[in-house]
């Protein structure tokens, strides 16, 4: 005979399927309508060209 699983196991189970369902219906409602225009052109200048200033080289820290 097969032993019923452990009501913990259940209750976590519930809690994850619960948990899965909120985020998705999250998700539905504030961010599937959601669309960013990406401009190839313009994305391949920002990747490729950005010229490497002082304020994005590392700085060291005094600690």
């Amino acid at each position: 005979m097969k032993n019923p699983p452990n009501p913990l196991v259940r209750k976590l189970a519930w809690a994850v399927a619960i948990k899965l369902l909120l985020l998705t219906a999250i998700w539905w409602f504030f961010l599937a309508d959601q669309k960013v225009e990406v401009d190839a052109e313009r994305a391949s200048h920002h990747l490729l060209m950005r010229p490497i200033t002082d304020s994005s080289k590392e700085q060291g820290h005094d600690f």
